[in-house]
């Protein structure tokens, strides 16, 4: 304190000289800067935690919040988000996300570059076998994205699905966006099914968000919506994240 030495990247330590004490901050932890998906909610009937054991590391369903469905102890994440969710939860990582992969000069592994949060979705994804962030972002047509800004608090992206309808992918501060949605995804394994928002089903997922708040958890929020058309009539291109809620469907 008296040399006046403050470091806030571990590679700079040799600045310092000899050292006899190394000071942490209130978490009294050194980490790597790289985040990891720990658990997480797929509409309000799928509750999911990584688990670790000495051979591999996996997501699987630890708790049933509501009687929608019913799982089996220890059952794992993609066991119940059938393929089109599965396609559903990888396009929004990818398209929403500024991250880009790449291969580690030392051992050559699939890497991925960019803010902690948006890497460890694609490393979330990949670690499920879901389909490639770059296979996913070729494949997108008619691409727009929407970068992340601190009014809005989401980033998102537009594309053109099979049906010809503009779909917007958006991913963000959960208590923004859960306040503007009025719908969740009930886990199918032939389609993306959907069910009205309702007061119970909307505190049972705030209640959640503030448990993983409790344990010191980040918590980000994924939603779409389709659009017949976009921009639609009367709308301008650029708008807000509240202004999006506000067009009929």
């Amino acid at each position: 304190m008296k040399d006046k030495i403050l470091l806030q990247v571990p590679d700079a330590c040799e600045s310092m000289a000899a050292v006899t004490d190394l000071c942490l901050d209130m978490t009294g932890i050194i980490t790597q800067d790289r985040m990891t998906v720990t658990c997480g909610l797929v509409g309000t009937g799928t509750k999911f935690a990584l688990r670790h054991d000495s051979k591999s590391v996996e997501y699987v369903v630890d708790d049933v919040l509501m009687s929608e469905i019913e799982h089996p102890v220890g059952a794992t994440l993609n066991t119940y988000l059938g393929p089109p969710l599965q396609h559903l939860l990888s396009d929004t990582f990818a398209l929403t996300s500024g991250a880009v992969q790449g291969n580690d000069p030392v051992d050559g592994q699939t890497v991925f570059y960019g803010s902690a949060r948006e890497t460890a979705l694609l490393r979330f994804s990949k670690q499920l076998g879901w389909p490639d962030v770059q296979s996913v972002r070729n494949a997108a047509q008619e691409l727009e994205v929407i970068p992340f800004t601190s009014e809005r608090m989401a980033s998102g992206a537009f594309v053109t699905v099979e049906d010809g309808r503009r779909r917007l992918y958006l991913k963000g501060a959960s208590e923004v966006l859960l306040k503007r949605c009025t719908r969740y995804v009930i886990p199918d394994a032939n389609k993306v099914t959907t069910h009205k928002l309702d007061s119970l089903s909307k505190t049972i997922i705030r209640h959640l968000l503030d448990s993983y708040a409790e344990q010191g958890l980040r918590t980000l929020a994924l939603c779409y919506r389709d659009f017949d058309s976009w921009p639609q009539k009367d709308t301008p291109h650029e708008v807000s994240i509240s202004e999006y809620q506000t067009l009929k469907k």
